[in-house]
């Protein structure tokens, strides 16, 4: 058994218990309602709307990449629109493996990027990531948190 399938094997020992259990599926953990009063664009009865889970009816590692991310993708795919560009335009894109790290700064809690990112061959664009400590073994994702062309960009925390 590899490094990725131990890991997850606590998170699918609970998944088979509550499937095992027959419980209510309202009353699971992972169900539960938006209910943020301070939303910057409540919609009416959003409050009613139960978030599904992202491990109902998964029984292994394998059922989450050949079902579960495939229909995520499908649906992320639907809201966003198309995940890259046109073949004939990917010449004009920078390769974003060329990043330059302008400025690095450790906080107690993060470390705080200042990153020029190629966003096509010839224009670079500043960006910060911020990246939390502490998080335990990864490896994790990372998200770029800010972009702006004015000045404040520098300083969103």
């Amino acid at each position: 058994m590899g490094e990725a399938e131990q890991s997850m094997l606590p998170c699918l020992i609970f998944i088979l218990a509550f499937a095992a259990s027959g419980q209510d599926m309202s009353t699971r953990l992972h169900q539960h309602k938006v209910t943020s009063k301070e939303s910057p664009a409540p919609e009416p009865g959003a409050e009613n709307e139960l978030i599904s889970s992202l491990v109902e009816g998964l029984h292994s590692p394998e059922d989450w990449y050949t079902k579960k991310r495939p229909e995520l993708v499908k649906l992320w795919t639907e809201i966003l629109g198309k995940l890259g560009p046109d073949r004939q335009d990917q010449r004009w894109f920078g390769d974003i493996r060329r990043a330059v790290i302008r400025d690095r700064r450790e906080t107690a809690n993060y470390t705080r990027l200042e990153v020029d990112l190629p966003i096509e061959k010839d224009f670079y664009q500043n960006h910060l990531l911020l990246l939390p400590k502490n998080q335990g073994r990864g490896p994790f994702p990372a998200v770029v948190c800010w972009t702006s062309t004015t000045p404040d960009y520098t300083a969103p925390e």
